[in-house]
């Protein structure tokens, strides 16, 4: 019996807080024989060790030996476990109650003697104390909500307390008690039910004396299904909206890891049918989301698209079964779902699955740990079990996805968070508000133009939906509706302003010296990580420059570069098959040899000239007019518009090449095909002059001047591809997986255990034009179970896995087929 004791004002208390007592009701006549158990466990743990000593006494002093007893565990009226003891000479007897997988509650043990040496039966109940399984209990509407009056699929999860999965049975109950639907787990605590909520209704599921709520239904928005209504194995994206939403401009579009992949316009209704397009969808995980007229996500779903398109990997070897150190043949066919030959490159390794066995269970293979697990949030249970035969296997792989990838749109609590909004106003002193127009916006990415009201308040706002995925540079104006009409246009910083003040006092307050010191992590060499290929590390990085429109006036080619003393070729008149600069710029002035270099002319003393202060002069592309003691380098100009300058500091006795390395640079960057002209002037000021031959100072020379023209003035720079390669010096073999071979018989009885437990690995296992490809290798020498693991990809990224087993026997050589 259980006595408990409550004060009038605990009612209600959590029942921890309740003072509880278990009390023995004996029969009044004394037993001849007295039975004791004692559980050596706070809790009863299912499926766990739950060991009890049980003793038998005559007396407190006296033992009773060899007493023969019964034992049956009880849960309520439900018997759990039935099964006969006896007590060892010492009068003692250990029961382990393992075994119990099953949710347990009122657990009792009762313990029964009916040995022929008693005069009567001797029975004890042991209750059982049993710790409350915690459950974690979520649902997940398909679409994101609940929506009141329509029919809602939702999938729930049950996990416990150390995160496993909790299947269950259970029934959706409302407020009144009334069943309304009922629950089953189909795999790994995951299920679905279906059912109609009504405005105002709770609806609450009870597990294990637990309550659990769904959420609550809303009365406007759409449910997104996806079912497959024609029983004809296909599946349709099922849309129903709510009444006040028909007849409403809605979207249904696909996205393949955040790119948009389909896009359908259509009528919100009652209901509506898309099939969704699986032939023109590749394996993996894809969402679709449905939006209203004003962009705004009204439901969204992940869905997983043809998970049985992969490759199919078979393998087969020679024999069932091995001695050990005996010779391997394997043979790997791959095709693909349509049992075509595929060429593809995959790894092979073969292991003791006796000894090899992951301390970490559960881990994914390459199908579901590219194809799933790195796609979804949050644990996985078994994901490897959504790509086998079973044929539990879709319908979970589904469940997974409306789990791991429930999504839920609620509407932000801050109005137009990134939206524009500002005001019209007149450009006088009183600077009053114009209300009597509209503003027009522009994106520069689209190009399309849309209309905003000015409001009676005189403020236009246009809100963060639509500025949604249409870039980050837009262009506003308003029309001038007279001559006189003059106003300024003024956007509504405050929000951003408070945004940006915020963010720097939050940065003042974080800029220690760590942070300043973790920086340099952000540093380039610091983030770029080498591929590791063949023993040679490879960098690869695309730098693309921005395209220029550069400033045209002045610089007409029809009103200058045709007259003296300019010389001008079109790109008709030019060879612009050759890939080298210089054959081409000769093309158009003899005084253009090659990219030379400037030689500072000596002076009297014997010094060169410049060398007290830094040089700054344009970049060098040729000598003209040269002499042994000087030359004059050509400056080169796009549009008219100066390269740009670089800065020298020539240190004394040493000779530099100035501008060389630079010039060549950016003229090898130049799109070619965009050249409209090329002009040459050839006035120059030269170096000497004045009296006593008296060197004009450097920054005051007049050198030839190249002018490189473009259609539209418009330079375009073609991406730098910079490719480094790295080999290291100590490391000069290829790493190959240690694999012996036994093929004389010295080698077959050597001494010396060969105790490996992965057999055999090879990275590149390439199928030939057939689908197949042949290895072999030798067993070790346990005689135990093998299994080889086929895991690879093939040019259009589709993945395959394939597994098979054999055994090395101690005995004689068996002999069989595959």
């Amino acid at each position: 019996f259980k006595l408990m004791a409550v004060s009038g004002q605990m009612i209600g208390s959590p029942a921890d807080q309740i003072f509880s007592k278990d009390l023995f009701v004996r029969s009044e006549i004394a037993d001849e024989i007295q039975l004791l158990a004692f559980p050596q466990f706070e809790s009863f743990m299912p499926d766990g060790q739950n060991l009890i000593d049980i003793f038998t006494r005559f007396s407190a002093n006296n033992s009773a030996p060899e007493v023969k007893l019964t034992y049956a565990l009880m849960s309520g009226e439900a018997l759990l476990k039935k099964g006969k003891l006896e007590t060892s000479p010492e009068a003692k007897v250990t029961l382990n109650l393992k075994g119990i997988n099953t949710p347990v509650s009122d657990l009792s043990l009762v313990i029964e003697s009916e040995d022929k040496r008693l005069t009567k039966s001797i029975k004890l109940a042991v209750p059982i104390p049993v710790k409350q399984q915690t459950i974690d209990l979520q649902f997940f509407p398909e679409g994101g909500n609940l929506i009141n009056g329509l029919e809602n699929k939702v999938a729930f999860k049950a996990i416990d307390q150390n995160g496993k999965p909790f299947d269950f049975q259970s029934k959706v109950r409302n407020q009144n008690g009334q069943e309304i639907a009922s629950l089953e787990s189909l795999f790994a605590g995951m299920g679905e039910f279906s059912f109609s909520p009504e405005p105002g209704q709770k609806y609450t599921v009870e597990l294990l004396d637990s309550i659990y709520t769904l959420p609550q239904g809303v009365d406007s928005g759409a449910t997104l299904s996806l079912a497959d209504v024609m029983k004809n194995d296909i599946k349709y994206a099922v849309i129903k909206a709510s009444p006040d939403l028909h007849g409403e401009d809605g979207k249904l579009v696909l996205f393949r890891n955040e790119r948009q992949v389909g896009i359908l316009n259509f009528k919100l209704s009652e209901r509506s049918l898309w099939k969704i397009p699986f032939d023109n969808m590749n394996v993996g995980v894809y969402r679709i989301t449905v939006l209203n007229q004003d962009d705004i996500p009204l439901a969204e779903r992940l869905l997983f698209s043809n998970p049985d398109k992969g490759l199919t990997v078979s393998i087969h070897t020679d024999k069932r079964a091995y001695q050990s150190r005996e010779k391997v043949i394997a043979t790997l066919k791959v095709t693909d779902h349509l049992g075509l030959r595929v060429q593809a490159n995959f790894s092979l390794s073969a292991i003791d699955a006796a000894r090899s066995k992951s301390p970490l269970s559960e881990q994914p293979n390459l199908l579901a740990q590219v194809l799933l697990a790195s796609e979804l949030r949050g644990n996985i249970p078994n994901p490897n079990f959504y790509f086998s035969n079973d044929p539990k296997a879709l319908p979970a792989l589904d469940l997974v996805m409306m789990t791991n990838g429930w999504r839920k749109y609620t509407p932000s609590e801050l109005k137009e968070p990134e939206g524009i909004s500002g005001s019209l106003h007149k450009m006088n002193s009183k600077k009053r508000l114009l209300t009597d127009r509209e503003v027009v916006i522009t994106s520069l990415r689209s190009g399309s133009i849309d209309y905003f009201d000015v409001d009676t308040s005189g403020i236009f706002r246009i809100p963060a939906t639509y500025l949604k995925d249409k870039g980050d540079s837009f262009l506003i104006m308003s029309e001038k509706l007279s001559k006189k009409d003059k106003f300024s246009l003024r956007p509504n910083q405050k929000k951003r302003i408070e945004k940006s003040i915020g963010l720097k006092n939050y940065l003042s307050y974080h800029s220690d010296s760590r942070l300043l010191t973790d920086n340099l992590i952000f540093r380039k060499e610091h983030k770029l990580q080498p591929d590791r290929f063949q023993n040679t590390l490879l960098l690869n990085s695309v730098v693309v420059e921005g395209n220029r429109l550069l400033p045209s006036s002045g610089c007409e080619l029809q009103d200058y570069h045709f007259q003296k003393p300019w010389v001008t070729k079109r790109v008709e008149e030019l060879d612009m098959t050759s890939s080298i600069i210089i054959d081409i710029l000769k093309q158009v002035s003899p005084l253009i040899k090659s990219f030379g270099d400037y030689r500072v002319p000596s002076s009297r003393n014997g010094r060169r000239a410049g060398l007290s202060k830094p040089m700054v002069l344009d970049a060098l592309l040729s000598e003209s007019l040269p002499t042994a003691a000087s030359g004059a380098p050509i400056r080169i100009q796009i549009n008219c518009e100066p390269m740009d300058v670089i800065e020298f500091n020539q240190k004394p006795g040493f000779v530099t090449v100035l501008g060389q390395y630079f010039a060549q640079e950016v003229l090898n960057r130049i799109d070619w095909s965009n050249i409209e002209s090329i002009s040459m002037n050839s006035t120059f000021t030269p170096a000497y002059t004045g009296p006593g031959n008296k060197t004009i100072d450097f920054e005051d020379f007049v050198f030839p001047v190249l002018n490189i023209n473009t259609i539209n003035d418009q330079l375009i720079y073609k991406p730098i591809f910079d490719m480094k390669f790295f080999h290291s010096t100590y490391q000069n073999y290829t790493k190959e997986f240690y694999a012996p071979v036994y093929e004389a018989e010295k080698q077959q009885k050597d001494p010396v255990p060969d105790l490996r437990t992965t057999i055999f690995w090879q990275a590149n296992v390439i199928t030939d034009k057939n689908g197949q490809a042949t290895i072999s290798y030798y067993n070790a020498d346990r005689p135990n179970p093998i299994k080889i693991i086929v895991e690879g990809v093939d040019a259009f990224s589709r993945l395959g896995i394939g597994t098979a087993s054999y055994e090395v026997l101690e005995g004689p050589q068996t002999e069989g087929g595959n």
